[in-house]
C-alpha cells in the first residue's frame, strides 16, 4: 500500500492485469455510468405548470428530474409547447410509478370537486 499525498485518500495497488481486460473493464463501468446518468422521459404535458408540479413532487420523493422544453415553454406561452419530464435512467420505474399514482389521485380529486 502507497500513501497518496492526500491524508484522506490512500491508493492500494491491484496485482497487473492485461491490457485488453483492464480497456474492456473501463468500457463496460464508464458505459454502465453513462446509461445509469442518461436522461429518460417519463411524461410529456401540455404546459409548464403541470410540469413543475409533478418535477417539484418528484423531488419530494427524493427523485430528480428535468424539465426538457422549460425554457421555450415560458418564452412562447403555457400551452404553446409540451414540456417533458425527465428522470436518470436507474430513477424511471420509481418516477413512472409515482407519476401514475399521482395522476390517479388528481383524477379522483377533480371529479369530487365538480
Amino acid at each position: 500500500m502507497r500513501r497518496a499525498s492526500c491524508p484522506v485518500l490512500t491508493v492500494k495497488t491491484a496485482p497487473p492485469k492485461s491490457d485488453a481486460i483492464v480497456a474492456s473493464t473501463k468500457r463496460d463501468k464508464a458505459q454502465l455510468e453513462r446509461d445509469a446518468d442518461d436522461l429518460v422521459t417519463v411524461s410529456t404535458l401540455p404546459n409548464l405548470v403541470e410540469a413543475e408540479i409533478i418535477q417539484n413532487a418528484l423531488q419530494a420523493e427524493q427523485i430528480p428530474s428535468f424539465l426538457e422544453g422549460a425554457q421555450q415553454a415560458g418564452i412562447a406561452g403555457t400551452q404553446a409547447v409540451p414540456v417533458k419530464i425527465q428522470v436518470r435512467a436507474d430513477d424511471v420505474s420509481r418516477a413512472r410509478k409515482f407519476i401514475k399514482r399521482h395522476e390517479a389521485r388528481r383524477r379522483v380529486t377533480s371529479r369530487l370537486g365538480s
